[in-house]
């Protein structure tokens, strides 16, 4: 399916006067240098520093992908209940890292221009479209937005999962800032992670991944990724936030529950102390121990209260 996706500028451009930037960016050129280190210090973002951590990879019936919940300010903590994947389609998903605002700004303006896209042409746009033209969306953001990219980390760096129906297969496309995209699903590493524990992440992933691999042992794997980055990461929530994950398959779209993935992070957590031989896991098993009697002590009562009633 062929697009003319560089016939899109007027709409992605929307809402920013070309002149207006020009005129922004001359002005500034005036200050004399010291004026512009001291208002607008010079700084080069890494995807890094935006506090999250997001990782996508494939197993053998589709791709999965894994966020935590915390949103950070600064050093404090805005939220640890924050959904960080948004359904694009029917068959793909997005998460980022990024300036929270500037993240929901391009997810938008993406879902809209599939929307009028696809009127146009009365076909579905799949991932592959959809990739490329969030590539044209961050590239020709990066190019109107640069004043403020510096002065307010106007930034999204996204990753892109799905299913192709047409081929049949499962794509994952990762970029950079500026719109640079990377098509991980056609590499042997098919993975990929971003925010500030995406170095942690991916750790994990070089060291478990297998190509294939089965659906409870990729969820397994997500949030093991995320639980991981938590442990280093102080913008990455540990676990007491469930981890969001979502799977795409060729059934559509599909997601874990919240309870499966906080019970699987406590185990992991739970297994490390006992390797460690850590006297917290004691406390950490009595703790369990009395919530699941509590739990099955209510069921017995609800079970012996219908019986005799």
């Amino acid at each position: 399916m062929n697009i003319d996706f560089d016939g899109i500028g007027r709409e992605l451009t929307q809402g920013i006067s070309e002149s207006l930037r020009i005129e922004s960016c001359v002005q500034l050129m005036r200050l004399p240098p010291d004026a512009r280190d001291f208002l607008f210090p010079k700084r080069k973002y890494d995807a890094k520093d935006s506090g999250t951590t997001i990782a996508a990879f494939t197993y053998e019936d589709g791709v999965i992908m894994v966020a935590d919940r915390q949103t950070s300010a600064g050093y404090q903590i805005s939220s640890s209940e924050t959904n960080k994947i948004v359904d694009v389609s029917d068959y793909s998903i997005y998460g980022a890292a990024g300036l929270v605002s500037y993240i929901q700004e391009v997810v938008e303006k993406l879902k809209r221009l599939l929307i009028i896209f696809g009127s146009h042409i009365e076909a579905p746009i799949y991932i592959d479209g959809q990739a490329k033209l969030l590539e044209r969306i961050l590239k020709i953001n990066s190019i109107n937005t640069i004043f403020y990219y510096d002065i307010l980390g106007f930034v999204a760096v996204p990753i892109l999962a799905g299913w192709d129906p047409e081929y049949e297969i499962p794509r994952i496309y990762s970029y950079d800032a500026a719109g640079g995209m990377y098509d991980i699903a056609s590499r042997t590493k098919q993975y990929t992670a971003t925010g500030s524990g995406s170095d942690f992440a991916k750790t994990i992933l070089d060291d478990r991944w297998q190509r294939g691999m089965s659906g409870d042992d990729a969820v397994e794997l997500a949030v093991r990724s995320v639980t991981r980055a938590g442990e280093r990461d102080v913008c990455t929530s540990f676990i007491t936030s469930p981890a969001t994950i979502r799977i795409v398959s060729k059934n559509g779209l599909g997601h874990v529950s919240e309870d499966e993935a906080m019970s699987i992070a406590h185990k992991i957590f739970y297994d490390d102390l006992r390797r460690r031989n850590d006297p917290r896991a004691q406390f950490y098993f009595d703790v369990e121990s009395k919530a699941d009697e509590a739990q099955n002590d209510e069921e017995n009562d609800k079970n012996g209260g219908d019986g005799n009633g």
